[in-house]
């Protein structure tokens, strides 16, 4: 949970997927798109991915990824980043 807090509040837009999901490739091209700067984190790269999943469930209600975060707030997935 400390890595989530102090990770989406040194970077304004932070997205937490999986390198192979199509959701989260499409948020990343989304939020490529508009030239902003962000930093993608892939769970399924990290030994502690589903440890951060799990946490990134419990404070945002999501079980899914691409879990979105915009100025430290959870704004959803693929879809609702592409909206």
């Amino acid at each position: 949970m400390e890595f989530i807090t102090k990770t989406i509040a040194e970077n304004p837009v932070v997205i937490f997927g999986k390198s192979y999901c199509p959701f989260c490739k499409k948020a990343i091209r989304c939020i490529s798109a508009t030239g902003c700067h962000f930093l993608n984190i892939d769970l399924d790269k990290r030994q502690d991915g589903s440890e951060i999943q799990n946490a990134l469930y419990k404070m945002t209600g999501r079980s899914t990824v691409p879990n979105v975060f915009i100025r430290g707030k959870s704004i959803g997935g693929g879809d609702d980043t592409e909206q």
